[in-house]
């Protein structure tokens, strides 16, 4: 990952610097991205045009996307990084949160905009520790989750809610990036003990209530937020069976954060 602007590239490496490095640094990238500028003598217009936007967003040496402001082009550049993660592992991969306490994992799923990544952070806030906030990887034979710890997605009521001094980067109005270690720590892995599924509007404000999930009716919650790659493998459809025959999961509904952490507890059993 790099950039041949200066201030762009350390705003990636910032971005960056919480997930792991190739356990052997010296071996070249299996993939690169780059965001690269074009100089402001290029000609561009005042006002940016179709196919015209100064900044490119390059992949493995083709362009995947254009976009005019740096900050939009950082945010492209790491979605595509969490594609290229999501295509090229072996494990179950969920579009989830999840944190880990005493080596038992709790994994938080919901559309985008139901809150997932602001109930991942008051579980950091409560002595868990961070394991992702988007990208859930479940090792199919085990069911343990293993880190893709990427900087929290939080809308700015959100990093209000949980009273973080500011984000680290502000990419776009409706998702700000904030760093785990602002919140918690960073878990290494752990099992998988508990699933909760969140209503898709959670308003943080109104008292919680959940129930128990039933297997059948857990996998059917489980598929939409299942990426393709994990979805394509019969043998890893087989273990998502499994996995919510022997799991236990939770519906949560419409309440206060503290509450839906209380919850949370009392279905994990944690102390």
């Amino acid at each position: 990952m790099r950039s041949d602007e200066p201030t762009t590239g350390k705003l990636l490496s910032l971005l960056l610097s919480a997930l792991p490095s190739h356990p052997d640094g010296g071996q070249p990238a299996a993939h690169s991205i780059a965001v690269v500028s074009l100089p402001l003598s290029a000609g561009l217009p005042a006002e940016p045009r179709a196919g015209r936007s100064r900044y490119r967003v390059v992949a493995d040496g083709r362009v995947v996307g254009r976009r005019d402001r740096p900050e939009d082009a950082v945010a492209l550049a790491l979605h595509h990084v969490d594609e290229v993660a999501i295509e090229a592992t072996d494990l179950l991969a969920f579009h989830a949160g999840a944190v880990e306490r005493n080596g038992s994992v709790v994994m938080v799923f919901g559309d985008s905009g139901s809150g997932k990544s602001t109930l991942t952070g008051a579980l950091l806030r409560h002595s868990f520790a961070y394991l992702t906030d988007e990208v859930g990887l479940v090792d199919p034979n085990t069911f343990e989750v293993l880190p893709y710890p990427k900087a929290l997605d939080l809308h700015p009521n959100s990093i209000e809610l949980l009273e973080i001094d500011g984000a680290d980067a502000a990419l776009g109005a409706v998702k700000h990036k904030v760093l785990p270690h602002r919140l918690g720590s960073v878990s290494s892995s752990g099992r998988l003990e508990l699933m909760v599924f969140l209503d898709p509007t959670p308003s943080w404000s109104n008292p919680v209530g959940g129930r128990t999930l039933a297997p059948a009716d857990t996998l059917m919650r489980l598929l939409p937020v299942t990426f393709g790659s994990t979805l394509a493998t019969r043998s890893h459809l087989q273990a998502m069976a499994y996995m919510c025959e022997r799991t236990s999961a939770v519906g949560l509904g419409r309440g206060t954060l503290n509450d839906a952490v209380d919850a949370i507890e009392r279905s994990l059993q944690v102390p």
